[in-house]
């Protein structure tokens, strides 16, 4: 979340609906800013529900290799440890 455009965004308009004494104005650009920040921020989140199945499709396919990489990274930390304890 980028919560530095919200600091200057939400000062022009309170800035702009104080200096004209115009409230119903400004009034309608905070329910216009507030809708775009739901809307910017909920894209995201609705984009990944809706490309849920194709990493768990491919998550299946690597799951296959899975006790490979823990027996491969496993020897290779026990290697580093050896290494480290025997100062080389």
């Amino acid at each position: 979340m980028d919560t530095c455009a919200f600091g200057p965004v939400l000062g022009g308009i309170l800035t702009l609906a104080g200096s004209t004494g115009r409230v119903g104005a400004g009034f309608v650009l905070l329910v216009l800013h507030g809708h775009s920040l739901r809307l910017g921020l909920g894209l995201p989140f609705l984009a990944l529900s809706l490309s849920v199945n194709r990493p768990q499709r491919w998550l299946q396919r690597a799951r296959r290799g899975i006790t490979t990489m823990r027996l491969a990274s496993g020897g290779l930390l026990a290697v580093m440890g050896v290494l480290l304890l025997t100062g080389e």
